[in-house]
This record gives structure tokens, C-alpha cells and sequence, in this order.
């Protein structure tokens, strides 16, 4: 009889200091969702660079003569404030700036000069007259009083 009564006051005990039995776990509660990413913002023209106006930007295509005065197909590209010009064989990139109806070429790997040129668009016709000497020979060649048709 001792024996079941020590049996039974271990179950008391253990019973009593929460052993035997262990509560039922409870689920972590979910984590709130991170707020939605913002929506990305163009890149503004670098201090001082104003965009070209829509009139500008596109692609344009011209025939001009090159240094052995043979005729190749140009194509100009601008953009809000990059340009690229590409004929057969030669590419360049770069920014551009415009002021009125003036443009000014720079930031080309093909060359570390400057080229400013008053520019016209007429219907689908854009035109291009150098302000200033434009060191830059092949940017000259492909601009300088050439007429380029809107692509």
C-alpha cells in the first residue's frame, strides 16, 4: 500500500508542475509583407545638360561624304541627352545638351572635344550648322550642313 500511495503522489506531483503533459504548440504568427518596391524614377540630365525637345529625338538618316569622298549612309540618333552616330564600320556615343536651337556634342570616347551646331527641323528634314569649329573630324563630317530625314 505504500508503494501505490508513493505512485500515486508522483503523479500528483508531476502532474501538478505541468510535467507529463506539454501544451500544444502554437503556429508563429506570418510576418506583415514588405511594402511594394517604389517605382523607379528616370535619371535627371546632369547639372547643366538640358534634354533635347521631342522635335529632336528619334532616329535620322543622311548620305554624307567622307574624307575620301565617297557617299555613306549616317544614322543619328538622339535621345532626351545622348546621341549615337553610326555609319559602316564606326559608331559613337555620347551626351548632348540643347539650348534653344543650339546643340552641343561631348562625353564620345571617339573624342574629348566639344562640337556646338544651330540646328533646324523642318517637316522630317533636320539640318545641322556648326557654331564652332568641332574638333571632333568625323562628328564634323557627319553633321556640318548635312540634312538627315526623320527613320
Amino acid at each position: 500500500m505504500k508503494r501505490c500511495i508513493a505512485a500515486v503522489s508522483i503523479l500528483l506531483v508531476v502532474a501538478s508542475c505541468g510535467g507529463g503533459s506539454s501544451p500544444t504548440p502554437t503556429a508563429p504568427s506570418p510576418s506583415p509583407a514588405p511594402p511594394p518596391a517604389p517605382a523607379p524614377t528616370p535619371t535627371p540630365p546632369a547639372a547643366g545638360q538640358n534634354p533635347a525637345p521631342q522635335t529632336l529625338q528619334g532616329t535620322w538618316a543622311a548620305m554624307t561624304d567622307t574624307h575620301d569622298a565617297t557617299n555613306v549612309r549616317v544614322t543619328l540618333r538622339l535621345l532626351d541627352t545622348t546621341y549615337t552616330i553610326a555609319s559602316p564600320g564606326h559608331s559613337t556615343t555620347g551626351s548632348i545638351t540643347v539650348a534653344g536651337q543650339v546643340i552641343e556634342f561631348f562625353g564620345t570616347q571617339a573624342c574629348d572635344e566639344r562640337g556646338s551646331y544651330r540646328w533646324s527641323v523642318q517637316g522630317n528634314a533636320l539640318s545641322f550648322a556648326e557654331t564652332a569649329l568641332d574638333g571632333c573630324t568625323d562628328r564634323r563630317i557627319a553633321l556640318n550642313g548635312v540634312t538627315y530625314t526623320r527613320q
